[in-house]
Protein backbone atom coordinates (compact mmCIF):
# COMPACT_ATOMS: atom_id res chain seq x y z
CA UNK A 1 0.00 0.00 0.00
CA UNK A 2 1.38 3.40 -1.02
CA UNK A 3 0.58 6.11 1.52
CA UNK A 4 1.35 9.82 1.44
CA UNK A 5 1.18 11.60 4.79
CA UNK A 6 0.89 15.40 4.60
CA UNK A 7 2.44 17.10 7.63
CA UNK A 8 1.08 20.10 9.49
CA UNK A 9 4.65 21.07 10.43
CA UNK A 10 8.13 19.58 10.83
CA UNK A 11 8.89 20.54 14.44
CA UNK A 12 5.96 19.46 16.62
CA UNK A 13 2.76 17.61 15.73
CA UNK A 14 4.09 16.75 12.29
CA UNK A 15 6.89 14.74 13.86
CA UNK A 16 5.04 13.24 16.82
CA UNK A 17 1.82 12.38 15.07
CA UNK A 18 3.04 11.55 11.56
CA UNK A 19 6.76 10.99 11.07
CA UNK A 20 7.19 8.70 14.09
CA UNK A 21 4.39 6.24 13.17
CA UNK A 22 5.30 6.49 9.47
CA UNK A 23 8.79 5.17 10.18
CA UNK A 24 7.30 2.16 11.93
CA UNK A 25 4.72 1.61 9.20
CA UNK A 26 7.53 1.35 6.66
CA UNK A 27 8.86 -1.66 8.59
CA UNK A 28 5.62 -3.56 7.95
CA UNK A 29 5.21 -5.80 4.88
CA UNK A 30 3.72 -4.14 1.80
CA UNK A 31 3.67 -0.67 3.37
CA UNK A 32 5.32 2.29 1.64
CA UNK A 33 4.75 5.58 3.45
CA UNK A 34 6.04 8.93 2.21
CA UNK A 35 5.93 11.92 4.56
CA UNK A 36 5.87 15.44 3.09
CA UNK A 37 4.42 18.90 3.64
CA UNK A 38 2.88 19.84 0.29
CA UNK A 39 0.93 18.03 -2.40
CA UNK A 40 2.58 17.48 -5.79
CA UNK A 41 0.70 16.43 -8.92
CA UNK A 42 2.84 13.29 -9.06
CA UNK A 43 1.25 12.22 -5.76
CA UNK A 44 -2.02 11.65 -7.58
CA UNK A 45 -0.55 8.79 -9.59
CA UNK A 46 1.26 7.24 -6.65
CA UNK A 47 -0.89 7.14 -3.53
CA UNK A 48 -3.40 4.44 -2.68
CA UNK A 49 -4.48 6.42 0.37
CA UNK A 50 -3.52 9.80 1.89
CA UNK A 51 -3.40 11.11 5.44
CA UNK A 52 -3.89 14.86 5.83
CA UNK A 53 -2.87 16.31 9.15
CA UNK A 54 -4.95 18.98 10.95
CA UNK A 55 -5.33 21.25 7.98
CA UNK A 56 -7.53 24.27 8.56
CA UNK A 57 -7.01 26.50 5.54
CA UNK A 58 -8.52 26.71 2.09
CA UNK A 59 -5.41 25.29 0.41
CA UNK A 60 -5.54 22.13 2.51
CA UNK A 61 -9.16 21.62 1.57
CA UNK A 62 -8.32 22.10 -2.12
CA UNK A 63 -5.58 19.47 -1.79
CA UNK A 64 -8.03 17.04 -0.21
CA UNK A 65 -10.46 17.62 -3.07
CA UNK A 66 -7.71 16.94 -5.65
CA UNK A 67 -6.91 13.67 -3.92
CA UNK A 68 -10.57 12.68 -3.74
CA UNK A 69 -11.18 13.55 -7.41
CA UNK A 70 -8.28 11.25 -8.28
CA UNK A 71 -9.97 8.40 -6.42
CA UNK A 72 -7.58 8.49 -3.47
CA UNK A 73 -9.25 7.95 -0.07
CA UNK A 74 -8.30 10.59 2.49
CA UNK A 75 -7.87 10.18 6.25
CA UNK A 76 -8.02 13.50 8.09
CA UNK A 77 -6.01 13.43 11.32
CA UNK A 78 -6.60 15.74 14.29
CA UNK A 79 -4.72 15.76 17.59
CA UNK A 80 -6.07 19.02 19.06
CA UNK A 81 -9.51 20.58 19.14
CA UNK A 82 -8.55 23.75 17.32
CA UNK A 83 -12.13 24.98 17.62
CA UNK A 84 -11.66 25.28 21.40
CA UNK A 85 -8.44 27.32 21.57
CA UNK A 86 -8.67 29.36 24.81
CA UNK A 87 -8.89 33.17 24.58
CA UNK A 88 -5.60 33.74 26.43
CA UNK A 89 -3.76 32.08 23.51
CA UNK A 90 -4.46 35.25 21.59
CA UNK A 91 -3.12 34.79 18.05
CA UNK A 92 -4.39 31.24 17.64
CA UNK A 93 -7.70 32.13 19.29
CA UNK A 94 -8.28 35.01 16.88
CA UNK A 95 -7.38 32.86 13.89
CA UNK A 96 -9.68 29.99 14.81
CA UNK A 97 -12.51 32.36 15.66
CA UNK A 98 -12.63 33.44 12.03
CA UNK A 99 -15.62 31.85 10.26
CA UNK A 100 -13.47 30.89 7.26
CA UNK A 101 -10.97 29.03 9.49
CA UNK A 102 -13.70 27.13 11.32
CA UNK A 103 -15.50 26.35 8.07
CA UNK A 104 -12.29 25.05 6.43
CA UNK A 105 -11.60 22.71 9.34
CA UNK A 106 -15.18 21.46 9.37
CA UNK A 107 -15.14 20.86 5.61
CA UNK A 108 -11.87 18.96 5.92
CA UNK A 109 -13.57 16.69 8.46
CA UNK A 110 -16.64 16.05 6.29
CA UNK A 111 -14.59 15.56 3.11
CA UNK A 112 -12.54 12.67 4.51
CA UNK A 113 -13.39 8.96 4.53
CA UNK A 114 -12.23 8.79 8.14
CA UNK A 115 -11.22 11.25 10.83
CA UNK A 116 -8.52 9.99 13.18
CA UNK A 117 -8.08 11.44 16.65
CA UNK A 118 -5.60 10.85 19.46
CA UNK A 119 -8.27 10.24 22.13
CA UNK A 120 -11.94 9.34 22.34
CA UNK A 121 -12.58 12.56 24.28
CA UNK A 122 -11.09 14.59 21.43
CA UNK A 123 -13.31 12.80 18.92
CA UNK A 124 -16.45 13.65 20.86
CA UNK A 125 -15.30 17.21 21.54
CA UNK A 126 -14.36 18.11 17.95
CA UNK A 127 -17.65 16.73 16.62
CA UNK A 128 -19.56 18.73 19.22
CA UNK A 129 -17.60 21.94 18.54
CA UNK A 130 -17.94 21.64 14.77
CA UNK A 131 -21.56 20.54 14.80
CA UNK A 132 -20.84 17.66 12.41
CA UNK A 133 -21.08 13.93 13.01
CA UNK A 134 -18.27 12.12 11.20
CA UNK A 135 -16.76 8.65 11.41
CA UNK A 136 -13.85 8.89 13.87
CA UNK A 137 -11.21 6.36 14.84
CA UNK A 138 -8.92 6.67 17.84
CA UNK A 139 -5.22 6.09 17.13
CA UNK A 140 -2.84 6.75 20.00
CA UNK A 141 0.17 8.96 19.81
CA UNK A 142 3.43 7.03 20.04
CA UNK A 143 7.17 7.25 20.63
CA UNK A 144 10.18 5.81 18.83
CA UNK A 145 12.01 3.71 21.44
CA UNK A 146 14.76 2.87 18.96
CA UNK A 147 15.53 6.55 18.51
CA UNK A 148 15.30 7.02 22.28
CA UNK A 149 17.84 4.26 22.89
CA UNK A 150 20.27 5.69 20.33
CA UNK A 151 20.20 9.28 21.59
CA UNK A 152 19.53 9.10 25.35
CA UNK A 153 22.42 9.69 27.73
CA UNK A 154 23.28 9.18 31.39
CA UNK A 155 24.08 12.16 33.60
CA UNK A 156 26.85 11.52 36.12
CA UNK A 157 26.65 14.08 38.93
CA UNK A 158 24.87 14.62 42.24
CA UNK A 159 22.28 17.08 40.97
CA UNK A 160 18.59 16.19 40.92
CA UNK A 161 16.93 17.60 37.80
CA UNK A 162 13.21 18.35 37.55
CA UNK A 163 12.19 18.97 33.93
CA UNK A 164 9.24 20.31 31.98
CA UNK A 165 8.89 21.03 28.28
CA UNK A 166 5.95 22.50 26.45
CA UNK A 167 4.65 24.82 23.76
CA UNK A 168 3.23 28.31 24.22
CA UNK A 169 -0.20 27.00 25.25
CA UNK A 170 1.44 25.68 28.44
CA UNK A 171 2.61 29.09 29.64
CA UNK A 172 -0.80 29.31 31.28
CA UNK A 173 -0.03 26.09 33.23
CA UNK A 174 3.10 27.43 34.96
CA UNK A 175 1.23 28.34 38.15
CA UNK A 176 0.24 24.71 38.66
CA UNK A 177 3.82 23.48 38.99
CA UNK A 178 6.23 26.34 39.72
CA UNK A 179 5.31 26.88 43.43
CA UNK A 180 5.82 23.17 44.19
CA UNK A 181 9.14 23.06 42.35
CA UNK A 182 10.33 26.20 44.14
CA UNK A 183 9.38 24.69 47.52
CA UNK A 184 11.40 21.50 47.02
CA UNK A 185 14.34 23.49 45.62
CA UNK A 186 14.34 25.56 48.80
CA UNK A 187 14.46 22.38 50.91
CA UNK A 188 17.01 20.54 48.74
CA UNK A 189 20.03 22.56 47.52
CA UNK A 190 21.03 19.94 44.96
CA UNK A 191 17.72 20.19 43.06
CA UNK A 192 17.53 22.14 39.80
CA UNK A 193 14.68 22.94 37.44
CA UNK A 194 15.18 22.79 33.68
CA UNK A 195 12.47 24.17 31.40
CA UNK A 196 12.34 23.70 27.63
CA UNK A 197 10.02 25.13 25.01
CA UNK A 198 8.08 28.38 24.89
CA UNK A 199 8.33 29.35 28.56
CA UNK A 200 10.72 32.21 29.35
CA UNK A 201 12.42 33.29 32.57
CA UNK A 202 9.85 36.02 33.06
CA UNK A 203 7.15 33.35 33.40
CA UNK A 204 8.92 31.86 36.42
CA UNK A 205 10.29 34.91 38.25
CA UNK A 206 7.19 35.52 40.35
CA UNK A 207 7.38 31.98 41.75
CA UNK A 208 11.13 31.61 42.31
CA UNK A 209 13.09 33.96 44.61
CA UNK A 210 16.35 35.35 43.22
CA UNK A 211 18.47 32.83 45.13
CA UNK A 212 16.55 29.96 43.50
CA UNK A 213 16.53 31.42 39.99
CA UNK A 214 20.24 30.57 39.82
CA UNK A 215 19.16 26.91 39.70
CA UNK A 216 16.45 27.47 37.10
CA UNK A 217 17.59 26.84 33.53
CA UNK A 218 15.25 28.04 30.77
CA UNK A 219 15.92 26.78 27.27
CA UNK A 220 14.19 27.16 23.92
CA UNK A 221 12.43 24.64 21.73
CA UNK A 222 14.07 21.24 21.38
CA UNK A 223 14.44 19.87 17.85
CA UNK A 224 12.71 16.49 17.41
CA UNK A 225 16.01 14.71 16.81
CA UNK A 226 17.34 16.02 20.15
CA UNK A 227 14.25 15.45 22.29
CA UNK A 228 15.15 12.08 23.81
CA UNK A 229 18.73 13.16 24.52
CA UNK A 230 17.45 16.19 26.42
CA UNK A 231 14.66 14.53 28.41
CA UNK A 232 16.95 11.64 29.39
CA UNK A 233 18.91 14.15 31.51
CA UNK A 234 15.98 14.53 33.91
CA UNK A 235 15.46 12.64 37.16
CA UNK A 236 11.74 13.38 37.16
CA UNK A 237 9.43 15.38 34.92
CA UNK A 238 6.23 17.30 35.56
CA UNK A 239 3.25 17.70 33.23
CA UNK A 240 0.88 20.36 34.63
CA UNK A 241 -2.33 20.91 32.75
CA UNK A 242 -4.96 23.55 33.45
CA UNK A 243 -8.58 22.51 33.19
CA UNK A 244 -10.07 23.91 29.99
CA UNK A 245 -11.53 22.12 26.98
CA UNK A 246 -8.51 22.51 24.72
CA UNK A 247 -6.25 20.87 27.31
CA UNK A 248 -8.73 18.12 28.09
CA UNK A 249 -8.55 17.03 24.45
CA UNK A 250 -4.83 16.31 24.68
CA UNK A 251 -3.15 12.90 24.79
CA UNK A 252 -0.59 11.62 27.34
CA UNK A 253 2.27 12.36 24.92
CA UNK A 254 4.33 14.25 27.54
CA UNK A 255 4.33 11.18 29.78
CA UNK A 256 5.26 8.96 26.81
CA UNK A 257 8.26 11.07 25.80
CA UNK A 258 9.84 10.83 29.25
CA UNK A 259 8.81 7.20 29.71
CA UNK A 260 10.64 6.34 26.47
CA UNK A 261 13.93 7.08 28.23
CA UNK A 262 12.91 5.69 31.62
CA UNK A 263 12.13 9.02 33.31
CA UNK A 264 8.99 9.12 35.50
CA UNK A 265 6.55 12.00 35.14
CA UNK A 266 4.17 13.47 37.70
CA UNK A 267 1.14 14.33 35.59
CA UNK A 268 -1.88 16.47 36.32
CA UNK A 269 -4.81 14.41 37.57
CA UNK A 270 -6.82 15.25 34.45
CA UNK A 271 -8.60 13.41 31.66
CA UNK A 272 -5.70 13.21 29.16
CA UNK A 273 -3.81 11.02 31.64
CA UNK A 274 -6.75 8.90 32.78
CA UNK A 275 -5.72 5.98 30.54
CA UNK A 276 -2.37 5.61 32.30
CA UNK A 277 -1.93 2.99 35.06
CA UNK A 278 -2.92 3.83 38.64
CA UNK A 279 0.70 3.73 39.81
CA UNK A 280 1.63 6.77 37.68
CA UNK A 281 2.13 9.85 39.86
CA UNK A 282 -0.82 12.23 39.62
CA UNK A 283 -1.04 15.68 41.21
CA UNK A 284 -4.37 17.25 42.12
CA UNK A 285 -2.83 20.53 43.25
CA UNK A 286 0.43 22.25 44.20
CA UNK A 287 0.61 20.51 47.60
CA UNK A 288 0.27 17.00 46.18
CA UNK A 289 2.81 17.79 43.46
CA UNK A 290 5.26 19.01 46.08
CA UNK A 291 4.75 15.85 48.14
CA UNK A 292 5.40 13.58 45.14
CA UNK A 293 8.46 15.55 44.12
CA UNK A 294 9.79 15.10 47.66
CA UNK A 295 9.24 11.35 47.37
CA UNK A 296 11.31 11.21 44.19
CA UNK A 297 14.07 13.39 45.62
CA UNK A 298 14.27 11.19 48.74
CA UNK A 299 14.47 8.03 46.65
CA UNK A 300 11.09 6.66 47.71
CA UNK A 301 9.87 5.96 44.16
CA UNK A 302 12.92 4.13 42.83
CA UNK A 303 12.11 1.91 39.86
CA UNK A 304 9.15 3.94 38.61
CA UNK A 305 11.09 5.10 35.56
CA UNK A 306 11.77 1.52 34.44
CA UNK A 307 8.11 0.70 35.01
CA UNK A 308 7.11 3.67 32.85
CA UNK A 309 9.42 2.50 30.08
CA UNK A 310 7.95 -1.03 30.18
CA UNK A 311 4.37 0.22 29.96
CA UNK A 312 5.28 2.65 27.20
CA UNK A 313 6.88 -0.14 25.16
CA UNK A 314 3.81 -2.35 25.51
CA UNK A 315 1.21 0.30 24.67
CA UNK A 316 2.72 3.37 23.00
CA UNK A 317 5.81 2.26 21.07
CA UNK A 318 5.68 3.11 17.37
CA UNK A 319 5.59 -0.55 16.16
CA UNK A 320 2.51 -1.16 18.33
CA UNK A 321 0.68 1.97 17.17
CA UNK A 322 1.74 1.36 13.55
CA UNK A 323 -0.56 -1.66 13.58
CA UNK A 324 -3.43 0.65 14.60
CA UNK A 325 -2.60 2.93 11.69
CA UNK A 326 -2.35 -0.01 9.31
CA UNK A 327 -5.91 -1.01 10.21
CA UNK A 328 -7.20 2.53 9.69
CA UNK A 329 -5.51 2.85 6.29
CA UNK A 330 -6.88 -0.48 5.11
CA UNK A 331 -10.37 0.51 6.26
CA UNK A 332 -10.11 3.81 4.38
CA UNK A 333 -9.58 1.87 1.15
CA UNK A 334 -12.90 0.05 1.43
CA UNK A 335 -15.17 2.71 2.94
Amino acid sequence: MNVIWYLSDIHACGTVRADVPARALNDLPDMNVVVKEKLSLSDLGFADVAVVQRGCCGQRLLDMNKLACSGIPVVYDIDDNLLEVPPFFTDAYEYFCKPESREALTQCMTSAQLVTVSSAYLGDSICSSSGVNVLTRVVSNCVDLGHADLTSTVRKDDRFIIMWHGSAIHIHDVHLAAPAIAAVMKDHPHVEFWSYGSMEKKHYEEFFPDDLMDRVTVNGWVAPEDLYRVVSLADVAVAPLDSHEFNMCKSPIKWMEYAAVGVPTIVQNAFPYAELPDWVGRADDVDSLQAMLDQHIQGKRVGEGARCRKHCKEWYSSPVVAREWEGVLKDALVL
